[in-house]
């Protein structure tokens, strides 16, 4: 992998790291819950039939392994590996923008890692 493709991925998991920190909900739901309340609403008019709202959400791992002698990880010998991973991690953007259209935009990544970069 090229450093440039390798520091786009590793601010990429950032950045949605950090939306998932700024506009997680409190008391965390299961997705598809009608208890979620979390994300973040702007009101387009005083009424609040006109908005747009931002949500994000995020499985997040964290693992260590210990490896049998002679193993190896990138072909380096390694005793051991660990890393943090964006297992997966979703933004939602959608608005009301009338009465009869609502726009939304998803995006999404899966098995995201500094390390990996996702390749895997």
């Amino acid at each position: 992998m090229t450093k440039k493709k390798f520091l786009f991925r590793s601010a990429l998991t950032a950045v949605m790291l950090a939306l998932s920190v700024i506009c997680s909900p409190e008391n965390v739901q299961a997705q598809g819950s009608s208890l979620y309340t979390g994300g973040w609403r702007v009101n387009l008019d005083t009424t609040g039939r006109k908005y747009f709202r931002l949500i994000v959400w995020n499985q997040v791992w964290a693992r260590y392994q210990e490896f049998n002698p002679g193993s190896a990880v990138n072909s380096e010998p390694a005793k051991d590996y660990s890393d943090i991973m964006l297992r997966r991690s979703r933004f939602l953007i959608y608005g009301q923008i009338s009465p009869d259209n609502l726009l939304m935009f998803h995006f999404g990544i899966n098995n995201q890692t500094f390390t990996s970069g996702g390749d895997g």
